[in-house]
């Protein structure tokens, strides 16, 4: 059960990617296409993926809508990529669908984003010590398939250098309930042992089917080098084809989305950021504690000033980047609803009724 401690990215310097180059990898893009045959259309089906592949490496380089990044078109990006890989490639009479993992060229990549005048940020690669409680809750077990597929998912992530814990036992008494609450006194202890600067907590949990099959629903916490956490919203992850777990794609989802929070957390200080005051009406503690929850959790705010709380209503000035559609749609993706009405900015929770608190 016991696995010595193991940086798992400790590879010739000759091999290893460099810091930066791992920021610009983008994985499990889909490239399909269809023609007069089947070279034609794997040729309109790659060129086709890397223009995707570029337009997923710009939205996560710079926080940005995708709608406000620059599409290349496809005769001019190859002067972006740098090399591809092509996996699960199926080609028929006229027809070529496959997964690409495309490698771009970081200075052609930057000035793209300089031209168009988008701030950008370049992840530093953390060692990372790995907490993986899957559906047995053992997160030191070697052979438990939630735990190789997330050592598997952080080998290729853009901010995670995975490290494992001895599962000695003090690891044994990490409590964890506390860890995967993302408490900070439990996990910065952790990162400490082992001289990382960061700590994932991947947490996994079977949802069964109607039909019997077992999908996940996955989750995380993420302690940083500066010592704050971030929580990773919960993903629900369908069953294999056979009807199992799909533990790989569920690892891949969850450091998928650290590294985008984690890339949108650093975009470049030089960044605008503007005040946005709003109203919130407060159907109770709990609605108010969700919401600053889910602020605190877009990258797009980066600083929330209460101005005034009263039992019915708060008042507070959001200071964010990007423009105000930018931070409707990424609170829209956190379950809030910001909307201009006749007395102002309100946020509230998607869903609740509008409540109006003239006079309150």
């Amino acid at each position: 059960m016991l696995s010595a401690l193991l940086l798992l990215s400790s590879v010739p310097a000759a091999d290893a990617q460099s810091t930066d180059q791992r920021q610009f990898v983008e994985h499990d893009v889909p490239a399909e296409a269809s023609a007069d045959d089947a070279v034609q259309a794997r040729a309109a089906a790659i060129a086709k993926g890397q223009v995707t592949a570029l337009e997923r490496l710009l939205v996560r380089l710079t926080g940005a809508n995708p709608s406000r990044v620059p599409t290349v078109p496809e005769d001019q990006i190859d002067q972006y990529v740098r090399s591809f890989e092509i996996q699960q490639e199926q080609v028929g009479a006229r027809t070529y669908s496959a997964e690409l993992t495309v490698t771009f060229r970081p200075e052609p990549v930057q000035e793209l984003l300089r031209s168009n005048g988008l701030s950008y940020g370049i992840v530093e690669v953390l060692p990372t010590v790995l907490l993986a409680y899957g559906p047995d809750g053992d997160p030191f077990l070697e052979g438990d398939p939630w735990r190789d597929a997330v050592i598997e998912a952080a080998g290729r992530s853009a901010a995670v250098e995975p490290v494992l814990p001895l599962g000695d036992a003090q690891d044994l008494a990490i409590p964890q309930a506390a860890a995967q609450a993302g408490d900070q006194g439990t996990l910065q202890p952790v990162a400490d042992r082992y001289a990382a600067k960061a700590v994932l907590v991947a947490q996994a949990a079977l949802r069964p089917q109607a039909d019997g099959s077992q999908g996940l629903t996955v989750q995380g916490q993420y302690l940083g080098q500066d010592g704050s956490v971030r929580a990773l919203p919960a993903q629900e992850v369908p069953p294999t084809a056979e009807g199992l777990p799909d533990y790989e794609i569920a690892a891949r989802s969850l450091l998928d989305s650290l590294d985008r929070q984690v890339g949108q957390s650093v975009v470049r200080s030089d960044a605008i950021v503007e005040l946005l005051t709003v109203s919130v009406p407060l159907a109770d503690l709990g609605a108010w504690v969700q919401i600053r929850r889910a602020l605190a959790e877009t990258p797009e705010i980066r600083t929330t000033k209460v101005q005034r709380f009263s039992r019915r209503e708060a008042q507070v000035v959001l200071g964010h980047v990007g423009s105000v559609e930018d931070v409707r749609v990424a609170l829209a993706r956190r379950g809030l609803d910001l909307s201009q009405e006749i007395e102002g900015w309100r946020l509230r929770r998607a869903g609740d009724p509008p409540v109006s608190t003239i006079g309150g």
